[in-house]
């Protein structure tokens, strides 16, 4: 009795199938190795090499699921680590950058936009999912830096915008008539730490930041 060489191939290559532990694996080896060697035939044994061989595949993948297990233990420990490192921004303000606002029951965070250059005209322009704009905030001639966007949550015609997501965007003219680089930001107090699909997010309010986007804590 021949096991197939591509066998030990395959208990080499990590398993993508749910439930089946490298263990397994190693089991299903020793079983194939032991039974190889209670069914051979007596008058023509396996060769010595063949066999030397066949060990040293095994005591690769004995070193490959223990390097495999101690990879999963670091990277658990990495995750670990770096969740309990985002919960110490909880209970802070912080400013973040944003292209979305969130119109709703709790109080938004205060909106501003930042600018790399000085702008002879700056808007705040807002608008609702299908790209119509529902407000339009004047801001001015502004300096480079931060600039306050004093936004009522109200609409062009004067009314509370309904709840729901909203988009913000920055256009800024310089003195010459280029266009300004600028981008909207938002400052709120963090208020908890949440994990969608596996991602950390903070909430602010009604609005959910991602920790990428933080440019300032602190007031």
């Amino acid at each position: 009795m021949q096991i197939d060489p591509t066998f030990y191939t395959s208990l080499q290559q990590p398993t993508t199938q749910t439930g089946t532990p490298a263990t397994t694996e190693k089991g299903q080896f020793l079983k194939l190795l032991v039974a190889q060697m209670q069914h051979q035939d007596p008058l023509n044994p396996q060769d010595g090499a063949a066999f030397v061989a066949q060990l040293a595949q095994f005591s690769s993948l004995e070193q490959a699921t223990e390097t495999n297990q101690r990879l999963g233990d670091m990277t658990a420990a990495q995750t670990a680590t770096a969740r309990a490192g985002l919960t110490g921004v909880v209970g802070q303000t912080v400013t973040a950058q944003t292209k979305t606002l969130v119109v709703g029951a709790t109080p938004g965070p205060t909106l501003s936009a930042h600018l790399s250059g000085a702008a002879q005209k700056c808007d705040a322009v807002i608008t609702d999912a299908t790209g119509k704009e529902v407000r339009r905030i004047s801001l001015g001639t502004v300096s480079a830096g931060d600039v306050a966007i004093p936004w009522d949550g109200n609409g062009s015609d004067g009314k509370p915008l309904a709840a729901g997501t909203y988009n913000i965007q920055i256009q800024a003219t310089s003195p010459s008539g280029d266009a300004v680089t600028a981008t909207a930001a938002e400052t709120g107090r963090v208020t908890a730490l949440e994990f969608q699909d596996g991602k950390a997010m903070y909430r602010i309010g009604s609005a959910s930041v991602d920790p990428a986007d933080i440019i300032r804590i602190g007031g």
